[in-house]
């Protein structure tokens, strides 16, 4: 018999709460080691379901980087709603990685040498599936930010 698929929890709560909601649990329950996350919503205004979740997986895996390469100890990870659209930015205190063009364009190199890349890929993936836009700003020893800009839903 086949196994029902792999549902993740936070797109369950997406669903039924909201972005606000589902990324507040991730970060409760997430091992974050000694990283501490701050969510700054209060310009945020909720989004049609299929945005929620490609937001809400674009910080997800924004959030798992600082994680996995950034040796951070903070993050914020804002999200706004403008006359513009959508604005999600996700920045930390890590030891950054030397951006350039190529950066914005999907090929990258951090610090050490260590190839960053198919979690950026998606990132600018799920941004463009909604008309928007990724860009991510490194400089070595002074963090990372990534930011997300999605045009107003009508």
């Amino acid at each position: 018999q086949p196994k029902p698929p792999l549902t993740d929890p936070g797109l369950t709560t997406v669903g039924r709460s909201g972005l606000v909601a589902a990324l507040r649990a991730h970060f409760v329950s997430s091992l974050l080691g000694d990283l501490q996350v701050r969510l700054d919503a209060d310009a945020y205004v909720p989004q049609p379901p299929e945005r929620e979740e490609a937001l809400y997986r674009i910080i997800r895996e924004s959030v798992h980087n600082v994680i996995k390469h950034a040796r951070a100890t903070e993050a914020e990870v804002r999200l706004a709603v403008n006359a513009d659209g959508v604005q999600v930015m996700v920045r930390d205190n890590g030891i950054g990685f030397a951006s350039d063009a190529r950066t914005n364009s999907g090929r990258f190199r951090a610090v050490h040498g260590l190839a960053l890349g198919l979690g950026l890929v998606s990132m600018r993936e799920r941004a463009a599936e909604q008309g928007g836009q990724f860009h991510i700003h490194s400089e070595p020893g002074r963090g990372t930010r990534v930011e997300v800009t999605l045009p107003r839903s009508n």
